[in-house]
């Protein structure tokens, strides 16, 4: 039993990894795997099964609901690929919540948003690119889902980004100062102050 699972993890073209509880950087990556292998064929890595999901340009792998066995939670990373073959996003899940690195890309290939989930939740740092997937077009923070703290976007100007607006938020709402800078991103032209979404001040920069 032992090495007919070891001929067939080889032959997939990946190593089983130690520990029960297998996170998504334990479970096989890239889409390349997954399109080798029927949709919903059942495999088993570390004595455990895994539905294999690859239908519709969607791809990943999946568990058994121990509270009902039915029904299957999504676990490691999930892909989407688009009719060109690029990956179009990656989706990484823990027990069918989304949980870790989210990243999804533009049609090119090139990085599109990127985003930390904890628990089905976004938190932390939400990084939003142009579709050359290096400059930067806004940056959020999040709590537990909610927009909380600085918002910035960005305009291109001479082949970099630089500052457009600066927004504040408290518990999802508009909250605190907000500022839109000039074309260079160095001189505020207007100042805007919110009170939990209500505006109190707009005036624009002496």
């Amino acid at each position: 039993m032992h090495f007919t699972r070891l001929l067939l993890t080889c032959a997939l073209g990946f190593i089983l990894l130690s520990g029960w509880i297998v996170t998504g950087e334990e479970l096989p990556q890239g889409s390349d795997f997954f399109a080798k292998i029927t949709h919903g064929a059942i495999i088993t890595i570390k004595g455990r099964d895994y539905k294999v999901y690859n239908k519709n340009q969607k791809m990943g792998l999946g568990t058994r609901d121990p509270r009902n066995p039915q029904r299957w939670l999504k676990q490691g990373t999930h892909y989407i690929v688009n009719e060109k073959g690029f990956i179009q996003e990656e989706t990484p899940y823990v027990d069918d919540k989304i949980h870790g690195l989210k990243r999804t890309f533009y049609l090119n290939g090139k990085k599109n948003v990127e985003i930390v989930y904890v628990n089905g939740l976004k938190n932390g740092s939400e990084t939003s690119y142009f579709d050359d997937g290096i400059l930067i077009w806004r940056t959020s923070e999040f709590k537990d889902g909610r927009k909380n703290g600085l918002c910035t976007t960005m305009q291109k100007w001479k082949e970099i980004s630089v500052t457009q607006f600066e927004k504040n938020y408290f518990e999802n709402s508009l909250h605190g100062e907000s500022l839109q800078y000039d074309d260079a991103g160095k001189k505020v032209v207007h100042r805007k102050v919110y009170n939990m979404n209500k505006l109190v001040v707009s005036e624009d920069a002496k």
